[in-house]
């Protein structure tokens, strides 16, 4: 096996996320608007029954810098 791959918590789950990726770029190509990729890899993962949540939100920290 793959040493690097062999440390990824989660490398089953990132192989389909890049798969679902690389086949919307086939689909597509370049050229789109950013939410154009969007809803088709949203409808990809659907496809592909890889769970996931559009446009999340979260909060980011700011930390004073040393």
């Amino acid at each position: 096996m793959n040493a690097t791959k062999d440390k990824l918590v989660h490398s089953d789950l990132t192989g389909k996320i890049i798969g679902a990726a690389m086949e919307v770029h086939s689909i597509l190509g370049t050229g789109f608007w950013e939410n154009v990729y969007e809803e088709a890899l949203a409808i990809e993962f659907n496809i592909r029954k890889i769970p996931f949540e559009r446009q999340k939100t979260f909060d980011v920290l700011k930390t004073s810098a040393k």
